[in-house]
């Protein structure tokens, strides 16, 4: 995985690099009614644009993130209370294989049948 990020960031840093050293020129932007027009380099605008793109790439795999935490916090809690439940089923298992035959039919008497 992390050979993979590389192999993702590396050429687009190089290619980041490359369009800021050829694009110098400025350019005009107006974003009326909000704002007056005025100039910025091209770069500037294009390595921005990217930053923002990674911004709102890195919120979005951060939320996904959350929810996969939550939802193994959830089941990690949901097999801790099953295992306990396990444990005492097995012993009380092991309580009623230790106990005799007498014990047992003492408790038989306790039950009655409907018929």
């Amino acid at each position: 995985m992390k050979y993979l990020n590389i192999l993702i960031t590396l050429p687009i840093t190089v290619f980041a690099i490359f369009f800021a050293s050829v694009n110098t020129d400025s350019i005009t932007i107006s974003l009326n009614p909000v704002y007056d027009e005025f100039e910025m380099p091209i770069y500037l605008l294009a390595l921005g644009m990217l930053g923002i793109g990674f911004l709102s790439g890195a919120l979005f795999v951060s939320m996904n993130e959350y929810k996969t935490k939550v939802k193994l916090r959830k089941e990690r809690k949901r097999a801790n209370l099953l295992e306990k439940e396990l444990e005492k089923n097995k012993n009380s298992k092991e309580a009623l294989n230790k106990k005799t035959p007498n014990q047992l039919n003492n408790n038989s008497s306790d039950i009655k049948l409907i018929n």
